[in-house]
């Protein structure tokens, strides 16, 4: 016999921020986009997870056709339980972080733009806890990852700008065998 039970609903609180800022300099540019969040189960604390993500960008006008571009970004979020990423069943939801950095410089001749960026990121896994309440080493995740980016555009018109975009990267794993 089967019996169709309905679900308990479950109280979930959110609780976000969000900050927003633009320099207002006659040249060069600083601007940033930063929210964190919350999400609160009272009655499944194993479910909450924080939440946040940012970026802040510096471009400084070196000149009328050269400019310096710095880059930071961060992001904080949870895995998912059952995610293929974690091979059991876990109580709680491990934290990912990730957080980085570009730099680079980008030139004008007349109409044509050319940039190269070089790019460094860091990705970190919390480990989780199964539910029989062993721990899942998740350190295997932890990684670099270093990039070269060359973008060349051809402006068209003031507001179109077609271009080519090539990334090259690797990743570098702190533990070299899994």
């Amino acid at each position: 016999q089967i019996t169709n039970r309905l679900a308990k609903p479950s109280l979930a609180l959110r609780t976000d921020g969000e900050l927003s800022f633009r320099s207002d300099w006659s040249s060069s540019e600083l601007t940033g986009d930063l929210r964190g969040g919350y999400v609160d189960y009272p009655d499944n604390q194993g479910a909450s997870r924080p939440n946040g993500a940012g970026v802040t960008r510096l471009r400084i006008d070196a000149n009328r056709d050269t400019r310096i571009e710095v880059e930071g970004r961060f992001l904080l979020e949870t895995q998912r339980t059952g995610t293929p990423d974690l091979a059991a069943a876990t109580a709680t939801r491990p934290l990912i972080a990730s957080y980085g950095t570009t730099v680079g410089v980008s030139e004008r001749f007349n109409r044509v733009q050319v940039s190269l960026r070089g790019l460094l990121d860091r990705s970190e896994f919390e480990d989780a806890q199964l539910s029989d309440g062993t721990i899942l080493r998740q350190s295997d995740r932890n990684l670099n990852q270093y990039g070269l980016q060359l973008r060349a555009g051809y402006e068209i018109s003031p507001v179109i700008t077609p271009f080519v975009d090539v990334l090259a990267d690797t990743r570098v794993y702190d533990l070299r065998v899994d």
